[in-house]
Order: structure tokens, then sequence, then C-alpha cells
């Protein structure tokens, strides 16, 4: 899958109770220098990931964070 400019690294990804669907992907993004992490940046990624995946695979919530775990 190709990936977008904004993104230096996504690595975790989780589930989360989801009143609809009962669970919900939230992925964790580390933005790379020069990339703010704001409102409309999240709706992007998550617009640019669904094309790329399924309707039920795509994260529907994102955290952007300074570090990701390393394991």
């Amino acid at each position: 899958m190709p990936a977008h400019p904004s993104v230096g690294r996504a690595r975790a990804a989780i589930g989360i109770p989801d009143e609809t669907r009962g669970e919900a992907i939230k992925v964790f993004v580390k933005l790379r220098k020069g990339y703010a992490p704001t409102p409309a940046l999240e709706h992007e990624l998550r617009q640019f990931v669904r094309s790329q995946l399924a309707a039920y695979e795509y994260p529907r919530h994102a955290a952007f964070v300074e570090e990701l775990p390393s394991r």
C-alpha cells in the first residue's frame, strides 16, 4: 500500500469499543517533521487509508503521538 506523505510511522492498531460496530479500529501515527496533528489531517489520513482497504478494515479513529512503542 502506498504511504501518505505526512506519516513517519504508523505501527500500532487496536480495537476500541464502538456502539454501532461493537469494535472499531484506532491507529497511532507518528507524523513526519513539518506536519501538524489536526482534525483535518486525521480525516485526510482516514480517507487515504479507506481508499486502499475494504470498508470494514480502515481505521475510524487515529491518535497522533510523539513516539511509538518499540514492540
